[in-house]
């Protein structure tokens, strides 16, 4: 799983600040030979302000194993302060709905596998947070043989603003990543991944589901009024909210599922609604446990 945390919410998970920050420590420092400031083992810089969210990975002690840094470009970010060289003719943007994701590493300690694992649920932490706060894109700055291989092989559309430039012991380019429903959906299966991966601190953790043949399947919905059904049981984690709900609107019949949680965001729900009652009330905010079904949980196998 990937944690969301700033400043201000880090005390939920303990040691996780401080533990990213001796993550890029030996990842930017060490391993990269970055000339930037350190204190006792911890890289920071005049960027790791109040308003930056840190995407960290941890391990079962844990530990930061991996970590991208976040920050809106409303406010002085890196490539507009430090490497604007990087791109070529273009105004950088100073927009609510843009922001910058520098600082993306992974700890060299993790196994080959490990790490591809856990570059997808970075990769994949990034899009659900940019969709979650109704981010357009993301700047950043990082060695094209990643783009290509992890971003843009995962099929999320990334724009290359310049030509590479070496930066600490890399050639780097500055990109432009197109933040999309379409864009998670394909990189999730890119990687392998069923589930949302982002916890933000301090919220409730969204809901979990595996593929394992006891994994409950959405049974068949039907109209309240009538008991009329309306078709075959859906297993949620296999659509993504428009295509499994959009029907059911077009027909003006009643979605199974009372929540997306199991889809591309899983930060809102359906309005479990009689055909009878507006279907426009959607979404709203996500609901704690118990959820609620139009239809019933069955178990059938996958």
């Amino acid at each position: 799983m990937i944690d969301a945390i700033t400043l201000e919410t880090a005390h939920h998970l303990g040691d996780a600040l401080a533990s990213m920050h001796r993550l890029r420590h030996r990842v930017f420092v060490e391993r990269q030979k970055y000339q930037v400031p350190t204190y006792r083992n911890m890289e920071w810089d005049q960027f790791d302000t109040p308003a930056a969210v840190y995407l960290v990975w941890r391990d079962e002690d844990g530990e930061a194993r991996a970590v991208t840094r976040l920050i809106p470009t409303t406010l002085p970010y890196m490539i507009q302060e430090l490497w604007a060289d990087l791109v070529d003719g273009q105004t950088l943007p100073s927009d609510e709905n843009v922001w910058e994701a520098t600082r993306f590493g992974i700890d060299r300690g993790l196994s080959p596998d490990k790490r591809r694992e856990v570059l997808g649920e970075l990769v994949c932490g990034c899009l659900e947070f940019g969709l979650r706060n109704d981010i357009a894109e993301f700047l950043c700055v990082m060695p094209i043989q990643i783009i290509n291989g992890a971003i843009r092989a995962a099929g999320v559309t990334v724009d290359v603003l310049g030509e590479p430039k070496k930066l600490g012991g890399l050639p780097v380019v500055s990109g432009r990543v197109h933040i999309t429903r379409q864009a998670l959906l394909s990189a999730r299966h890119f990687y392998g991944l069923k589930n949302p991966v982002l916890n933000v601190a301090g919220e409730r953790p969204i809901p979990q589901i595996t593929s394992s043949p006891a994994a409950p399947r959405i049974s068949t919905s039907s109209d309240r009024r009538t008991g009329t059904s309306h078709g075959p049981a859906i297993d949620p984690y296999t659509l993504g909210c428009d295509q499994y709900i959009a029907p059911h609107l077009k027909a003006g019949t009643v979605p199974a599922v009372g929540s997306c949680g199991f889809c591309y965001l899983g930060k809102h729900a359906l309005s479990v609604a009689t055909v009878d009652e507006p279907k426009n009330d959607w979404p709203i905010p996500f609901p704690p446990p118990p959820y609620t079904y139009a239809g019933s949980l069955s178990t059938q196998g996958g």
